[in-house]
């Protein structure tokens, strides 16, 4: 795997050993700060339709980085030795995010065909 690929998580158990072992420690609380985290993100974004100022607009600039950190924190708390995460194992999991990872390497080639084989499409706003 290309080294500027990996995972954040991957990244701090691989090269930083000091501090995955203080957050592999603290699995419970890295659990309730990734539910805090994405919970903000999903308050901040509720009114996002409805005004452009306030916790609304606010919620446009930080709904998109609070989830992927609250979604990295509930990895980190999978991975940790006592996180409420790291307890179940659940069937599927490893082909879903097979799945998922490779939609998310494949998207950008499909729109840049549909750039190319329609661009009064894109032209309009639509890709």
């Amino acid at each position: 795997m290309n080294p500027t690929q990996r995972s954040s998580t991957e990244r701090i158990r691989q090269q930083c050993p000091v501090w995955w072992k203080i957050l592999a420690q603290r699995g419970h609380a890295l659990t309730i700060a990734g539910v805090g985290f994405i919970g903000i993100a999903l308050w901040l974004s509720k009114d996002r339709f409805v005004s452009a100022y306030g916790a609304a607009a606010f919620g446009a600039i930080f709904a998109f980085p609070l989830p992927s950190l609250g979604l990295g924190l509930l990895v980190a708390s999978a991975l940790s030795n006592n996180g409420i995460l790291s307890r179940y194992r659940i069937p599927g999991t490893r082909i879903i995010a097979a799945l998922a990872y490779t939609l998310y390497l494949s998207h950008k080639g499909i729109l840049h065909l549909g750039i190319l084989y329609f661009p009064a499409i894109s032209e309009a706003g639509g890709l």
